[in-house]
């Protein structure tokens, strides 16, 4: 515990403030990182060429554990008939069959309709001004 929390203390001080301490360390070159681990990957693969293709085949296996499922609590017989012999509940008629509450004042004001704006073709191809339009 007091290890987690030096590392959060060690964190929150190492890029928290106006000046963070970690500021002037010198960065790796990231080729040389990238370089390494191509290297690493190929050691690895170098002493077990079929330790990926073993790792996939045991991730996709299925779950060997049949466990069996839990039922839920049992309703009693009763209850199923009472919701058998019940009326079906009255459905709310959808908005557009319900009368309107809104008071209108006057004649509703229709939208001005509008013309669309045509659109030339371009006059030549914009990716090769030379080559015809297709």
């Amino acid at each position: 515990m007091r290890s987690a929390l030096f590392a959060t203390v060690l964190l929150v001080a190492c890029g928290a403030g106006p000046d963070p301490i970690l500021r002037n360390v010198p960065q790796p070159k990231t080729s040389a990182v990238a370089g390494a681990a191509a290297a690493i990957a190929g050691a690895a693969t170098l002493a077990a060429p079929d330790s990926q293709a073993a790792r996939v085949q045991e991730a996709n296996k299925p779950d060997e554990s049949d466990k069996p499922m839990k039922s839920g609590p049992n309703v009693p017989a009763d209850v199923l008939d009472r919701l058998d012999d019940a009326p079906p509940p009255e459905a709310e008629p959808p908005p557009s069959e319900r009368p309107s509450t809104k008071k209108v004042k006057g004649p509703a004001k229709a939208a001005p309709k509008s013309k669309p704006t045509p659109v030339a073709p371009p006059a030549s191809n914009p990716l090769n001004p030379g080559a015809p339009i297709p």
